[in-house]
């Protein structure tokens, strides 16, 4: 009888790769990034030989380059200690985040130019429901073409990831035996004391939903010339970022805050919050200098609220987003 795969049995495995473009040997010690879903999308370049002929019945098409798109998702938790960077940083440095640990204070991560860390192999294993072999997908080359935090009230901040790679191999393959956990229990959003200072002054809204979407643009480096080469492309650089979101804060009169003024002139403000309260276990969001771009008004229960979209800019380059553990 088949051996069928489970979706309840995967591990994500991702190591930055020496040599940029070639695929690392992944081992129990990559599965850092406790995903709680993930796909693995081989997105086929296809070519229609389209040629003319006494019939209008098709010929094969052409299979060209094998781009792969990678969705993984995650609960937002600190790293179990103030300098151990938790296992969702695997995801953030690939998406031109810099890390910087200070011993017994904080592991910081913030934007850099150019990205100074090389790409990264990921792969994908599925569990089988029966017997020891599963599934092993496994892309190389890899960048984070975006990163999507999501805050609600009471609930784990969600962190989910998108990759863009190019196809390595796929194969039967046993689990990664001794893979190690973070034990780190996800902290709800409650008590993230946001605040939101804007021309008319310091702001602590009320309000229940957050997103914060790191956003890139990713360029293929196509490899016509390695011998071997399966996929038709070496690897993924960033070559444009853009950080933005939404918040929806209760509406309130004119005198408590106008943030009518703050969209009317594109003035920056400035935007911070923490997720947890505990050492460890805490993951703070800096941003210097937010541009409201729109709202949208609405309703919550009879209670008046906005829908404020906004983005993150530069102060003085590569700061428009610092996020730090401790």
């Amino acid at each position: 009888m088949a051996v069928h795969l489970l979706n309840r049995r995967q591990q994500v495995a991702i190591e930055t790769e020496a040599t940029e473009g070639t695929a690392e040997t992944l081992v129990a010690a990559d599965v850092h990034f406790r995903a709680r879903s993930s796909t693995f999308t081989i997105e086929a370049q296809t070519t229609p030989q389209d040629l003319l002929q006494a019939d209008l019945s098709e010929l094969p098409d052409i299979m060209g380059q094998l781009p792969v798109t990678i969705t993984t998702e995650t609960l937002l938790a600190g790293g179990s200690a103030v300098d151990t960077a938790a296992g969702w940083s695997e995801a953030l440095i690939p998406a031109g985040f810099l890390e910087t640990v200070n011993s017994s204070t904080s592991c910081v991560y913030t934007p850099e130019t150019p990205v100074t860390t090389n790409s990264c192999t990921v792969g994908v294993w599925v569990g089988p429901d029966s017997g020891t072999n599963g599934r092993l997908f496994i892309a190389k080359g890899c960048r984070v073409e975006s990163v999507a935090f999501t805050f609600n009230a009471g609930e784990p901040a969600v962190m989910a990831v998108t990759w863009r790679g190019a196809y390595s191999s796929h194969a039967d393959a046993a689990v990664f035996s001794g893979a190690s956990y973070d034990a780190t229990v996800p902290p709800a959003s409650q008590k993230l004391g946001l605040s939101l200072t804007l021309s008319g002054g310091a702001w602590t809204p009320f309000w229940s939903s957050l997103s914060l979407n790191i956003n890139n643009t990713l360029a293929a480096v196509d490899d016509l010339n390695t011998t071997g080469e399966t996929s038709g492309i070496l690897a993924y650089r960033v070559t444009g970022r853009r950080i933005e979101g939404t918040i929806d804060p209760l509406e309130v009169r004119q005198a408590d805050n106008d943030w009518m003024v703050q969209l009317q002139s594109g003035a920056d403000g400035a935007m911070t919050w923490t997720l947890g309260t505990a050492t460890g276990n805490k993951v703070q969001f800096t941003m210097p200098q937010v541009q409201i771009l729109s709202h949208s008004p609405g309703e919550k229960e009879g209670m008046m609220n906005q829908s404020l979209s906004f983005k993150a800019n530069r102060s003085s380059g590569n700061d428009e987003l610092t996020i730090t553990t401790t």
